[in-house]
């Protein structure tokens, strides 16, 4: 029998069985990171450690850690304190909490602490970035 193009083609296809196996296995990771990042928006006023996260999803802390950078592109801690401080930003925009408040609501320890990481993320500090956000006053006439 006579191989066409199409034939040839497919048959090209064949060695990528492997490949198929990285892309399920890319799901999967996509899966179980997705449960982590759901997992940390919800309790972001709780302590989350990398062992808790690593429990979460049933792999050891190295194992986890190497994965997660490997599929979110930074270390667990550095993407929860990002994740608080993208919520801090909400609330800074949309309500008057006292620093100290917002700063426990997101889990941090304390309003220094919170204010130190936030200043270092945006490039603010708390206070100055809820100045800037707050709509200005129309001038009356």
């Amino acid at each position: 029998m006579e191989e066409t193009t199409y034939g040839r083609s497919v048959a090209a296809l064949t060695p990528s069985w492997p490949e198929a196996d990285s892309c399920r296995q890319l799901h999967q990771e996509r899966k179980t990171f997705s449960r982590i990042r759901e997992y940390v928006d919800a309790h972001l006023d709780s302590r989350l450690d990398v062992d808790a996260l690593a429990r979460i999803v049933g792999m050891s802390v190295s194992q986890f850690s190497r994965s997660f950078r490997k599929a979110v592109g930074l270390p667990p801690h550095t993407y929860v304190v990002q994740c608080r401080v993208m919520r801090a930003q909400e609330l800074l925009a949309t309500t008057q909490l006292p620093l100290i408040e917002i700063a426990l609501t997101i889990g941090f320890s304390d309003q220094a602490h919170f204010s130190r990481r936030f200043h270092e993320l945006t490039g603010v500090p708390p206070g100055v970035f809820r100045r800037l956000r707050r709509p200005r006053a129309q001038p009356q006439r």
